[in-house]
């Protein structure tokens, strides 16, 4: 069968995550054991995030290789760490849990990666988007024995972009065993399975804590059920109002027998002009593992951390305070993760601390939140001391968002944030003292809500200038990165609020025309994911294997494939402490097929795909100059010249194939090409030149 080799592997990473939660468990029933199920579900991401931070700096410090034995070692070291410490503080024991409970969380993590994993296995391409990159990222890690890593498209340089997510996939697939091609996929499906169960956890556990009328004990399971499946399922599926819009002229064209309104799952995401707006489904259809995914692990941790400060009555604000350290680390984390989420987290985290501890000293305040920024500067450290953020400062947006697509993609989190204000405002006003105690159970809803409507505003005013700066996308980077992470926020607590709304109303005739009103209000969103997975991945697609990733390479460019897997043997054939060989390939626009084999061998070439590059660089002097010279060792009539870049770049494999065909056409000249060293490959079409460094 084909799809059974990906249910090995989904089985293998989810044996190996079973096996790190239980490790983890005692340090996260630490800091979470206040959670419904004492910690048990945020245990697996929270030990996958703390192992992979610790390989991360004694790989950066070069204390250990990057190798199994010492990601084997890590692990038991931090198995140690968690056995003394539960030995010391019996924090599972004090907070034991059903075993029917672990059973159900297990049975759920399985049922939700198989799910996902059929969906993502009738199209498992690395092709396309930002999957080169990411791939190219992954490879390159499995490669190296130290950190930072090499840029596979930029040779000679260190990859000056954020990476950690992508080495905690890294961490992921060597520990259980799944190789590159195969677990590009598989992390998908993982990654989707660990956010649902903990956007539950968190929705599920936040409406425990609201003020709900007298219920039956089934009865207040089944909410709080409600409550979770709703929330994990707006992150993780729901579409926009743009659905709802497009489903109102449907109904209205068909009525009036008038051509049907096309339907095309991309739209949502660039409705709004000069901007990227990606909901979490359109995200994991298009297969990214970009760092704005990743970020939304840590997100999701620093989330449940926030609400559990919330609802601990014995936190204060002192030295002692577990949740601030963690808080602090998960600041440094998302900053190598995704820099853009330690600017929202960092907000986010700071708002919280101040409202919850305002009325304590101001001085004392500062100096802790000091500590907390200084905290988070030096988790960051192993990443930030060897990278350059290629920021030229803040802009005024010159071009706003029409309120029309505007309000389709954010509509549905804003009605209900108004809703939930609406019936907030309403309960206050019938409190006889008018007391603002009557907010206190909805402080961590209010912060949200706030943090958010913050960050939209100022996203309308504000941008981070980058090399789109003066163009039409301006402010693409900013909206694109900072949209993901309010997705997840809002998300996380609209489960709560429907849910609390109508049970918060008190006629029955009220109940009813607000669960109607919701039903319109979820119906489009809820229509947009059933026909996106139809589109992006059912739709003239067969169920194949994930391991069939390169598929698309080996039908466009046969000759190509064959030079890849040739090089990929001679790959495989090097020793583990020096897997690394320096190539040549065509150089061209991003988003291209070219930088294939650099991608898939995660061996650096002269020059990658130069957008990127000037992206993460700031300054396209580089890129340039490195073009015009692969120019001119595959066009350039002076050999000795073209043996003076080589040279220069300690070149072993010079790689000339159908894509360089395409690419310089009848100016390639193949046999100086021929003359720069041996031909170790050449099958009629593609050759591959081998020479000595």
């Amino acid at each position: 069968m084909i799809f059974s080799h990906d249910l090995f592997f989904i089985f293998s990473l989810w044996l190996s995550t079973f096996v790190m939660g239980w490790i983890s468990w005692p340090i996260a029933s630490f800091f979470f054991g206040a959670l419904s199920d004492r910690g048990y579900t945020i245990s697996k991401l929270f030990g996958w995030v703390a192992v992979s931070y610790l390989v991360f700096v004694l790989a950066t410090l070069k204390i250990v290789p990057l190798a199994l034995w010492s990601l084997i070692l890590v692990v038991f070291v931090w198995a140690l760490i968690n056995f003394f410490i539960e030995k010391e503080k019996k924090c599972i024991r004090k907070n034991i849990l059903d075993l029917r409970q672990i059973l159900l969380i297990e049975l759920f993590f399985l049922l939700i990666m198989g799910f996902f994993a059929y969906i993502r296995a009738h199209s498992p391409e690395i092709y396309s988007i930002e999957r080169f990159m990411d791939f190219g990222f992954l490879k390159s890690l499995f490669n190296a024995r130290a950190l930072p890593i090499s840029d596979m498209w930029m040779l000679g340089e260190k990859i000056n972009y954020y990476y950690f997510g992508h080495f905690m996939g890294y961490v992921l697939l060597s520990v259980s065993r799944i190789p590159p091609i195969s677990g590009f996929f598989v992390l998908i499906v993982w990654m989707f399975a660990v956010l649902s169960l903990n956007i539950y956890r968190l929705a599920r556990d936040l409406t425990a804590l609201l003020p709900l009328p007298v219920l039956t004990p089934i009865a207040k399971k089944l909410i709080l059920a409600s409550a979770g499946i709703i929330s994990s399922g707006i992150v993780l599926f729901a579409g926009t109002l743009h659905t709802s819009f497009w489903l109102f002229k449907y109904g209205k064209y068909a009525l009036f027998h008038a051509p049907l309104p096309s339907f095309w799952y991309p739209d949502p995401t660039r409705i709004i002009p000069g901007t990227i707006t990606e909901m979490p489904i359109y995200i994991f259809l298009v297969a990214d593992l970009h760092p704005h995914v990743w970020g939304l692990l840590i997100g999701i941790l620093a989330l449940l951390l926030l609400f559990l400060v919330f609802h601990d009555s014995t936190a204060t604000l002192n030295w002692k305070n577990k949740y601030l350290w963690l808080l602090g680390t998960l600041l440094g984390l998302s900053y190598i993760t995704n820099s853009w989420d330690a600017l929202t987290l960092g907000s986010l985290t700071i708002f919280a601390v101040w409202i919850k501890w305002h009325a304590f000293s101001k001085l004392k305040l500062a100096i802790l939140g000091i500590a907390l920024a200084l905290g988070a500067y030096i988790v960051g450290l192993p990443w930030s001391l060897f990278q350059n953020l290629p920021i030229e400062g803040i802009g005024l947006v010159r071009a706003h968002s029409p309120l029309l697509p505007w309000l389709s993609f954010w509509g549905l989190y804003l009605a209900l944030c108004a809703l939930f204000l609406g019936i907030l405002w309403m309960l206050f006003r019938k409190t006889q003292k008018k007391s603002f105690a009557v907010f206190r159970p909805y402080r961590f809803h209010l912060i949200i809500i706030a943090s958010a409507m913050l960050f939209l505003a100022l996203m309308e005013i504000f941008y981070v200038k980058d090399i789109l700066a003066h163009g039409e996308w301006f402010r693409a980077n900013t909206v694109f990165k900072i949209t993901t992470e309010l997705w997840l926020w809002l998300g996380a607590i609209s489960g709560s609020i429907a849910v609390w709304s109508v049970l918060a109303l008190q006629k029955l005739k009220n109940k009813m025309l607000l669960a109607l009103f919701l039903f319109f209000l979820f119906l489009g969103p809820a229509i947009y994911p059933a026909k996106a997975i139809f589109q992006a991945q059912i739709s003239g697609k067969k169920l194949t294997s994930f391991g069939t990733g390169l598929n698309w390479w080996e039908k466009r460019f046969p000759s190509d494939f064959e030079a890849y897997q040739f090089l990929s043997k001679i790959q495989d054939a090097l020793p583990a402490n020096d897997k690394i060989r320096n190539i040549v390939e065509a150089e061209g626009e991003s988003y291209t097929d070219v930088s294939r084999f650099s991608v898939f061998l995660g061996w650096p070439t002269i020059i990658g795909w130069p957008v990127h590059e000037w992206t993460w660089r700031g300054t396209y002097d580089n890129v340039g100059k490195r073009r015009e010279e692969v120019r001119e060792i595959y066009t350039g009539k002076d050999t000795e010249k073209s043996r003076e870049i080589l040279q220069k770049y300690r070149i072993d494999y010079i790689i000339a194939g159908e894509l360089e065909g395409q690419r310089y056409g009848s100016e390639i000249k193949k046999e100086k090409l021929k003359k720069l060293g041996n031909a170790v490959f050449d099958n009629g079409t593609t050759f591959i030149i081998k020479r000595a460094r």
